[in-house]
């Protein structure tokens, strides 16, 4: 008698002594390169391929296909979500969905704000100000962002804590008195290397 997960495993093998022929890449340079190389060139693309990698057994198979989804991502800009995930005698399967496809996107859940939080306040204690729920929205929030009283620093540290997605900068020729804090989100620079013609910065400052 078959279990389910036999039964999901005899799935995948047919599917996959089916399918079309399997292109076999040198390794994952090759791999991913081929991808980005071909989002580039179309709006539509297949690839059905496969690389070697060392064995780690510190990586279970599961992990091991986030890490490639994720560099997919990186590489392609677009985001995927989970469909299923099948546990396999031979390994894991994950499917995934692109989550800028209309029909299996996620639907986004509303996020609370300080304005929309006022109206559903007042609604029921109309003698609530909008400067009383500014002022709680922000203490309730602080444990998300606040690092240090003072504001630059504060920032700078929570910036630190996301070292693998931000680059924190430090700036030379700094006048005396002036403060400054630049940094810059490592995904966007990345997609931009090579095709930047002219840099514009925003800046704000406190008189």
């Amino acid at each position: 008698m078959l279990s389910e997960s036999d039964t999901d495993e005899a799935e995948y093998e047919k599917e996959r002594l089916v399918d079309e022929a399997v292109e076999l890449f040198t390794d994952a340079e090759d791999f991913f390169t081929t991808i980005q190389s071909n989002f580039i060139a179309s709006s539509m693309v297949e690839i059905h391929g496969t690389y070697r990698v060392e064995d780690n057994n510190d990586i279970v198979d599961k992990e091991r296909i986030q890490i490639v989804a994720k560099e997919i991502w990186r590489v392609t800009g677009y985001q995927f979500i989970v469909w299923d995930h099948k546990c396999l005698m031979s390994g894991h399967h994950t499917q995934y969905w692109c989550s800028q496809d209309e029909e299996h996107c996620k639907k986004p859940k509303p996020s609370p704000n300080p304005a929309a939080m006022m109206e559903r306040i007042q609604t029921h204690h109309p003698e609530v100000t909008r400067l009383q729920v500014q002022t709680t929205w922000k203490e309730f929030s602080k444990v998300h962002w606040y690092q240090d009283d003072e504001q630059l620093p504060s920032a700078k540290k929570l910036l630190q804590e996301y070292g693998e997605e931000v680059d924190v900068f430090e700036p030379t020729g700094v006048p005396e008195g002036v403060e400054m804090l630049a940094w810059g989100m490592k995904k966007i620079a990345g997609d931009l290397k090579g095709k930047i013609i002219e840099i514009g910065i925003d800046v704000t400052c406190k008189w």
